[in-house]
């Protein structure tokens, strides 16, 4: 989700968990991280798409507001940006 530009990625696919493949949990292992790979989630993307942004209400960061804060946004922004719980 990136809010401030109003994006989004839907995927479609399948995960199945593989537990029995040392190729694969070796590949997926850190080796900067002392654990035992016991078993990967393995995603198949068979779609995606990129969603229409009329419902994605943009939110920011603190660092992320342009130069003059929420006034530099436009009334609409400033008041989203604003709104309780958000």
């Amino acid at each position: 989700m990136d809010y401030p530009q109003r994006r989004r990625v839907k995927l479609w696919g399948r995960a199945a968990f593989v537990e029995h493949d040392a190729d694969l949990l070796a590949r997926v292992a850190d080796p900067d991280y002392d654990a035992v790979v016991e078993r990967a989630l393995v995603f198949v993307v068979e779609a995606w798409d990129m969603n229409c942004h009329q419902h994605i209400t943009p939110r920011y960061t603190v660092d992320e507001l342009p130069p003059g804060g929420l006034d530099a946004l436009g009334a609409g922004g400033a008041q989203r940006a604003r709104a309780p719980g958000r």
